[in-house]
């Protein structure tokens, strides 16, 4: 059994005293504290490019609303918090109280906190400010719930190598962030531990992770961060400097900043961002609801974003400015943002632009590259999915894009670029807007060849894709090609090209009025010709009907029995019904069916039709009969299984002439 001692709790309380007065008068410290006040943190680049006509001016055609109010130079990085040096003790009596935690066992004061693993392996009682400064490659395990309530911005500090293990208790900081600086590398829980910590904060004003420096934050399943509120900073992670946050578990949850940036995690500088799995949910924002990347002047790299798996979902942006549901990106600087895999389902930019990603980056160096996700359920006034513009973009293969609602523009996806934007395999369907349900285009030359763009919606006009005149126009794109496997579900007829949907002369198919699709269009089409917005469908031409397959009605073999009743029903050369005691069997047929019915049904064996098949009859000179199809008997006795058939019979069901 491990003891805790009071002479040990002397000596320990005596260095830390030391170390802290230390930490607090030492160069590092000061300079920190400058850094982090120093007004020259705001956002002071000139975006020389961000605002020319084509990016900006045509934009607002469509409502005649200002779509960004806010210039790059106008934007503001949120204050760093004070780097005061916490004074919280850690009160110690002389009650002891049995623990066992996770296989360790201490005789512990009843005041204690948390056990912490020393450099020597000693496990240690005490509180989890003490453990924080004293951890350095061990682990802290949580022995009951904790508040922190500091009278500084900090809450916690850590400069070391720790793993917090929550062993089911949770952390509330009243007050202030846990900051961390360099080398310090964080692991809250750690993999195939199965017991949960929860981080939370009552605090309106600041984040719960403040990552400074080279910091690293790694974060496992059964983790929680949130619910969390800010003002100047993301509620949940703000990583600064060139920190890092590899998430690979947990959940992040109802983090909010009520006036200025992101929700959830704020990118700035050069730090980098990997989301690998858990979940970031139900989060807001004035910079994007759950992600957020911003440049800044420190930016000597570009700030990194990489999601390849997890999910953000159910997260919104708010404000009156800008947008991203999900993800955010608006900056002159080069930016990394790469997206391969994961999900991002149900966020909103309600009245703005991009419900799931606001990706808005003029600068030819930056790189956004988005394949393999699925971006579903998300709404916005402008690009219910994506919004688009500027960058070395590339839509690539594996992205889908379904089920998002634009109240005016691209359901699925807005885009605009001076150059254009690539699309691999990315799949477009089921979005819907009032105008261009699939893919609005403005800007450029875009390459859609490999892209499939299908059974959108536009109650306007353009149901598939919409490419916009504006001041530039889309000086071409090339229009998905391949549709040979592709259904109108509408109509359940073959697509096989492109055709006009403007909203005068809406594509309509010819099963259901006249039809006025015109002539498919194929390969580059550009809007320099048009005195307007170009609006197309996915669709088909002229449908010619398909010629009828057989149905073979065979007469069966006649089994004539001696003796007996019979059958009834016989109906003689003259068209009278024969004696019912003729003891003459009613002949049978055998119906084959066509191959298509036959493939439609899908079993080997043949179905019970009795009630689902009807026999119609036409002699085109005004007599036509119906018949329907019962079982002769019961069903037992009209299932010959022994040769795989069904004995039915046919009933007229009306006769007119």
């Amino acid at each position: 059994m491990i003891s805790y001692t009071k002479k040990r709790r002397r000596w320990v309380a005596l260095l830390l005293t030391v170390l802290l007065l230390c930490s607090f008068w030492s160069p590092v410290s000061a300079q920190a504290l400058d850094t982090a006040m120093d007004s020259d943190m705001l956002y002071t680049e000139t975006a020389e490019t961000i605002s020319d006509e084509a990016a900006d001016v045509d934009l607002a055609t469509a409502s005649g609303d200002e779509v960004f109010s806010q210039p790059l130079d106008e934007v503001e990085q949120p204050a760093t918090v004070s780097d005061t040096v916490p004074t919280a003790e850690t009160e110690v009596t002389e009650e002891s109280t049995e623990y066992s935690v996770s296989g360790v066992e201490a005789e512990l004061d009843s005041n204690a906190e948390v056990l912490y693993e020393t450099y020597d392996g000693q496990w240690i009682a005490g509180s989890l400010t003490e453990a924080f400064a004293v951890v350095d490659g061990g682990s802290i395990k949580l022995l009951r719930d904790i508040t922190i309530n500091n009278s500084s911005n900090t809450a916690l500090r850590l400069s070391k190598e720790a793993t917090l293990l929550g062993e089911n208790h949770s952390i509330c900081l009243e007050r202030g962030s846990i900051i961390m600086e360099s080398p310090s590398l964080l692991h809250l829980g750690k993999e195939g531990y199965n017991k949960t910590l929860t981080i939370y904060s009552r605090d309106d004003t600041n984040c719960i992770f403040d990552m400074r420096e080279s910091s690293i934050l790694e974060m496992y399943d059964g983790v929680t961060i949130g619910p969390s509120r800010a003002g100047g900073q993301p509620a949940g992670v703000f990583l600064q400097g060139w920190s890092t946050f590899n998430m690979y578990g947990g959940c992040i949850t109802d983090c909010e900043n009520w006036a200025t940036v992101t929700g959830g995690v704020l990118i700035t500088d050069n730090a980098r961002f990997n989301l690998l799995g858990g979940t970031i949910q139900s989060c807001s924002g004035y910079m994007g609801g759950a992600v957020g990347i911003l440049a800044n002047r420190d930016s000597s790299e570009k700030p990194y974003f990489r999601m390849s798996g997890g999910e953000i979902k159910n997260c919104r942006h708010v404000g009156s400015s800008y947008g991203g549901g999900a993800v955010f990106a608006y900056t002159a600087k080069p930016v990394d943002i790469e997206i391969t895999g994961g999900k991002i389902s149900g966020c909103s930019a309600p009245g703005l632009w991009g419900g799931g990603l606001y990706l808005y980056v003029n600068n030819n160096q930056a790189d956004i590259r988005i394949s393999g996700v699925e971006i579903s359920g998300c709404s916005a006034k402008y690009g219910g999915g994506v919004f688009l513009g500027g960058g070395n973009t590339i839509l690539g293969e594996g992205t889908v894009l379904h089920n998002n609602t634009a109240d005016s523009e691209g359901g699925g996806l807005w885009a605009i670029h001076q150059t254009g934007i690539h699309f691999g395999a990315v799949t477009v369907t089921g979005n819907t807007a009032a105008s261009g349900g699939g893919v609005v285009l403005s800007g450029g030359s875009s390459d859609m060849s490999k892209a499939v763009i299908h059974n959108n919606t536009a109650s306007v006009a353009g149901d598939d894709l919409m490419l916009r005149k504006g001041s530039t126009g889309v000086s071409g794109a090339v229009l998905p090609g391949g549709m040979s496997d592709l259904t109108l579900i509408a109509c359940n007829h073959a697509i096989d090209g492109w055709y006009a949907d403007g909203p005068d002369s809406r594509w309509t198919c010819p099963d259901t009025e006249d039809w006025s699709g015109g002539e498919p269009l194929a390969g580059t089409i550009s809007t320099a010709g048009s005195v307007t917005h170009l609006y197309l469908k996915a669709a088909h031409g002229k449908v010619e009907p398909k010629p009828m397959e057989p149905l073979t009605i065979t007469p069966a073999d006649i089994i004539v029995y001696s003796g007996g009743r019979g059958y009834v029903g016989v109906v003689a050369g003259d068209g009278e019904p024969l004696s019912r005691e003729s003891g003459i069997p009613e002949p049978g047929y055998y119906i084959t069916l066509p191959e298509s019915l036959n493939t439609l049904l899908g079993s080997e064996l043949p179905n019970n039709l009795s009630g689902s098949l009807t026999f119609h009859y036409d002699d085109y000179n005004g007599t036509t009969r119906q018949w329907s199809l019962a079982l002769y008997g019961t069903e037992e006795h009209s299932t010959g299984r022994h040769n795989s058939s069904w004995t039915t019979r046919a009933l007229q069901d009306r006769k007119k002439s």
